[in-house]
């Protein structure tokens, strides 16, 4: 921490306070525009600087509240003076028709001043009036070099209007491929633009120029949302409701229920009216396929007597077939005992002359081993 004298009343301050202790006097705002102003007043001669400090900064003040031809007063003599800072800011004023008349080839007048002693908002205005004809000739080779001009100066509002312009130009300068590295190199530097995000998105979801990204193209589209582009929740909302009915439908996609209603839900979220729609007309599909499945696992009371009977007639027939099978084992293994020749006589006398069936077990007759 130092001590520092304030600007209103001269007294000793620490200089992290947010305002003079003695007199109220706002300390870091003062500062930071001193700081502002110390870029502003580069472009001009040392021994001009502190009287084109002091116009700025009058005319900053006047403009934010409103008194533009107070304002554009301050801004024309620290502009004669050479700042370039100034002569953007009456460049501004004549194209907007701040506190004079609005003229765009004034404007432009002011915005080459400027733009010639490296000022980088100067040149991407400059750019645009080229762009579109708008106070001068209308020049788009020229419009094209500025902004790449401005680009190497960091210019993310430059990458973003040169990615415009080869999107929407015609004839020869249309462009979709460097339409979209431009959009790219703006969101590179930095870039709070929507619409070069919405623009994006557009690109990528359509595969202009590009192979078609369904990924990158929601990803653009939520940023452009989250920066408060209208244009990009009412595109998004399309681009949600589509994607819905490629998963509701497995065109080029597996079929997904799942991943269609979210993203029905996605677009029903952002007002998409054929969203809601589709979003019904899935869960009544998704309801009906359920029951079905249900209903096929379980025999109905007519199917269920069928089955019954003809599980018991397999039943029979199995049962049938063992005995069967049973018998003709047992006869294929009948002989008659080699002892009695079934006559049961074994020297003791003579029993009932019948024949003995066995299964290699001694004969009952006459106890024969049953071997020959």
């Amino acid at each position: 921490m130092a001590l520092i004298k304030c600007p209103e009343c001269g007294k000793e301050i620490s200089d992290k306070s947010s305002a003079c202790i003695h007199c109220g006097y706002p300390i870091n705002e003062t500062f930071e525009k001193q700081n502002a102003v110390s870029s502003i007043v580069s472009s001009v001669d040392g021994q001009k600087q502190s009287e084109v400090e002091k116009y700025v900064l009058l005319g900053d003040d006047l403009r934010i509240a409103e008194k533009y031809q107070d304002a554009l007063d301050r801004y024309t003599k620290a502009a004669n003076l050479g700042s370039a800072y100034a002569q953007l800011w009456i460049g501004n004023f004549y194209s907007r028709g701040l506190g004079v008349e609005q003229n765009q080839s004034e404007a432009a007048k002011w915005y080459q001043k400027a733009a010639e002693q490296g000022n980088v908002d100067a040149l991407v205005n400059l750019a645009l009036l080229y762009k579109n004809g708008t106070g001068v000739e209308k020049n788009i080779d020229k419009a094209i070099e500025m902004d790449l001009q401005a680009i190497q100066m960091g210019s993310a509002l430059a990458a973003g209007n040169l990615g415009s312009l080869y999107e929407f130009a015609s004839g020869e300068h249309q462009s979709y491929p460097l339409a979209r590295k431009y959009y790219e190199v703006a969101i590179s530097l930095g870039t709070t633009e929507y619409a070069v995000y919405n623009n994006l998105a557009l690109i990528y979801a359509d595969g202009k120029g590009t192979a078609v990204d369904y990924a990158k193209a929601e990803t653009y589209y939520v940023r452009a949302i989250e920066l408060g582009s209208k244009q990009a929740k009412q595109n998004y909302a399309v681009f949600a409701n589509n994607r819905g009915v490629a998963y509701a439908d497995g065109k080029g996609v597996a079929k997904d229920y799942a991943k269609a209603e979210a993203y029905y839900l996605k677009a029903i979220k952002y007002g998409n009216q054929q969203a809601r729609s589709n979003y019904d007309a899935l869960k009544k599909s998704m309801a009906t396929t359920q029951s079905t499945a249900t209903s096929s696992s379980k025999p109905s009371g007519v199917n269920g007597k069928v089955i019954g009977i003809i599980v018991a007639i397999i039943l029979i027939l199995v049962c049938w077939f063992i005995g069967t099978t049973s018998d003709n084992s047992d006869k294929t293994n009948t002989r008659t005992c080699a002892w009695c020749n079934g006559t049961g006589y074994n020297g003791n006398g003579a029993q009932s002359p019948e024949e003995y069936v066995f299964k290699k077990t001694p004969c009952t007759h006459c106890g024969g081993d049953g071997k020959y």
